[in-house]
């Protein structure tokens, strides 16, 4: 990453805040399925893994080695929970597979 020593550690909070908070989506869906049996916090644990699969890959483009755009798109980056609000408002809304939905907001193909 380039930039100067305060920025790259500003920038590199920014991610690992990101990425901290899709771990903790992830443990929790993963802890409640385990503990509830129900089905549903299957689809938030594969959601919140393609979630944070977006963000790795985002964070290893080009663009985001300098840290001056990272913190610049800062309060652009969307929470992982607000993103994994809209997955599964997709897959309810057009009747969609954790996966379609998930392809569907994350465009991925």
């Amino acid at each position: 990453m380039k930039g100067s020593e305060k920025k790259i550690a500003w920038a590199q909070d920014i991610e690992h805040s990101i990425l901290r908070e899709c771990d903790m989506n992830i443990d929790s869906a993963q802890k409640n399925r385990d503990q509830y049996h129900a089905g549903f916090f299957s689809d938030d644990v594969k959601g919140y893994q393609a979630i944070k699969a977006m963000y790795i890959e985002m964070f290893a483009s080009e663009i985001a080695q300098d840290a001056a755009n990272v913190i610049k798109c800062r309060d652009a980056l969307a929470r992982p929970s607000m993103i994994m609000d809209h997955i599964a408002s997709v897959k309810s809304i057009q009747s969609l597979t954790i996966e379609q939905a998930i392809s569907e907001v994350l465009y991925i193909k």
